[in-house]
């Protein structure tokens, strides 16, 4: 693809006929795929996830803040800058549904193709971990761990959005829909969420894991 940008920018200077350059197909194209994927075997370009029974089992072991921080992200599925924001005013409500559980409403700004209003995401927050979600984001008692300690006390491969990644596989089991789940996390489709937050290597059947 880069090649044809730069071929059809040069025919267009130069006045020349261009000629694009045929995509691989077949044989060719999986010899390149696998070259790739060879290539970047040791280059961990995605975190791995952190589940709520790892998170659990560090809990003493990691300092108070960072333990409110990873569960922000494990609970609430929260990127790490939106977990950051949540000390800035504006960036983020609790409302009380009647009846109901009480809803985390964050601010996305990354969002800038949409108007101001539309760029809220709202996050149930209905286990018990999950309510305690409120009074850690009120007090401001939070504060993001360096990648270090995450790969000390989770592995090598875990970094920042750990607790994001593991956080759809985390409501899949406990029974929830997928278009919910995506939703919480704040992606325009679900299509996103199976394909990237996904974990492939968890077999499920029946609302259930199999590892």
């Amino acid at each position: 693809r880069l090649i044809n940008h730069w071929g059809y920018f040069i025919s267009r200077k130069t006045g020349m006929a261009f000629l694009p350059v045929p995509s691989p197909r077949g044989h060719e194209r999986s010899r390149l795929s696998e070259a790739y994927y060879k290539k970047i075997a040791d280059q961990r370009r995605k975190s791995d996830p952190i589940s709520a029974v790892q998170l659990e089992a560090t809990r003493t072991k990691l300092h108070e803040r960072h333990y409110n921080w990873l569960l922000l992200s494990v609970w609430a599925g929260l990127r790490p800058s939106e977990i950051d924001r949540l000390k800035q005013p504006g960036n983020f409500h609790i409302k009380r549904i009647p009846k109901g559980p009480s809803v985390l409403w964050i601010y996305q700004e990354k969002l800038v193709a949409l108007p101001p209003w539309e760029r809220w995401k709202l996050i149930p927050l209905i286990s018990k971990q999950q309510k305690g979600i409120s009074k850690i984001v009120r007090s401001g008692e939070f504060a993001r761990p360096c990648v270090k300690t995450l790969r000390r006390h989770f592995g090598d491969g875990v970094g920042l959005y750990g607790g994001r990644k593991g956080f759809t596989d985390l409501m899949l089991n406990r029974g929830f829909r997928l278009e919910e789940v995506s939703a919480w996390m704040g992606h325009t489709s679900i299509e996103r969420t199976w394909r990237s937050y996904r974990n492939r290597l968890e077999a499920r059947y029946l609302g259930r894991a199999c590892r």
